[in-house]
């Protein structure tokens, strides 16, 4: 949809955007950060954290449509043990708010929830998963701060001790969450600060934790080495092998090769726009291994 609010940009006859990718998963603020081996949990702040509570939870803050519930999905596979989220996701939250449970059983996310795909109001399947014993971590997703979650408990940030930041590149992750949201989506130009604003928001404020950082990207191009990444990254508690991974990205896996999915959201947007991303957002984009190249072939509408 064109925006009026964007100044018109002059076409490049025969030229076209695209959006590139870098090789390596560690750079800038990618991977993992902050991580000192001296401390059981990663950090001296994520130790004091852990006695404080009794348990390590790991916060996954995403900006939606990014991932995080396919993620979480693969990550249950692999570690046999459910996830949790500060919504019900169809089921109801256990006494300590760690896990959903649906019949008595210990369930994690619903994959009804990726792209594509609302959530229904039926429960989510319960894949054989082990509810996580007092001490044991625990994985947490939130929106926060893109949807603000302050006022639940679950998410008080005393009882966190890492932060799994995953990202999307922007016009991908917003065409996908316009999708989603239908009418009610604001457009690229409201959108993109509040994305920026996210992720650097946990990018500063983990310098006392140890922080993950990872792209949807590298989910569809090499899910299993971004799996082993976080859980090799992670304190104590997880039970995984690489058997267990192979059997997460098997049976969750990306259904649709890499070329298929990044970069395709381009053609939805005009020519001001993605202008607007490559010039104002190029350093944000650049920093987790982004880049938009080239020049556009069709003069947006007047």
């Amino acid at each position: 949809m064109y925006d009026k609010a964007l100044p018109p940009v002059k076409p490049t006859p025969g030229a076209a955007w695209r959006l590139t990718v870098s090789d390596s998963m560690e750079g800038n603020w990618l991977g993992v950060r902050n991580l000192d081996r001296r401390y059981v949990y990663g950090s001296k702040l994520a130790d004091q954290r852990y006695r404080a509570n009794g348990y390590c939870r790991v916060h996954m803050p995403s900006i939606p449509r990014a991932g995080s519930t396919w993620f979480r999905t693969m990550f249950e596979v692999a570690t046999g043990r459910p996830t949790a989220s500060v919504w019900p996701e169809g089921g109801r939250q256990d006494a300590a708010r760690r896990y959903h449970i649906v019949d008595g059983h210990a369930c994690g996310a619903n994959p009804a929830q990726m792209e594509g795909n609302k959530l229904p109001r039926g429960a989510p399947p319960c894949r054989n998963l082990t509810a996580p014993a007092p001490d044991d971590p625990v994985l947490m997703k939130s929106h926060t701060p893109f949807f603000p979650s302050y006022d639940r408990p679950a998410l008080d940030p005393g009882a966190t001790c890492a932060v799994l930041l995953i990202v999307r590149n922007p016009l991908d992750a917003h065409d996908a969450w316009r999708r989603y949201a239908g009418g009610t989506a604001e457009p690229l130009r409201k959108w993109l600060p509040v994305w920026a604003g996210h992720l650097t928001h946990w990018v500063a404020d983990t310098r006392d934790l140890p922080i993950i950082a990872f792209r949807y990207e590298d989910l569809l191009w090499r899910a299993d080495k971004v799996l082993e990444q976080v859980l090799r990254a992670l304190g104590p508690g997880w039970e995984w092998s690489r058997e267990s991974i192979e059997r997460a990205v098997r049976t969750y896996g990306p259904r649709e090769p890499f070329e298929d999915k990044c970069g395709k959201a381009i053609p939805h947007y005009t020519l001001a726009e993605v202008e607007m991303v490559r010039k104002h957002y190029a350093g944000l984009l650049g920093r987790f291994g982004y880049a938009i190249e080239g020049a556009g072939g069709a003069a947006p509408p007047q």
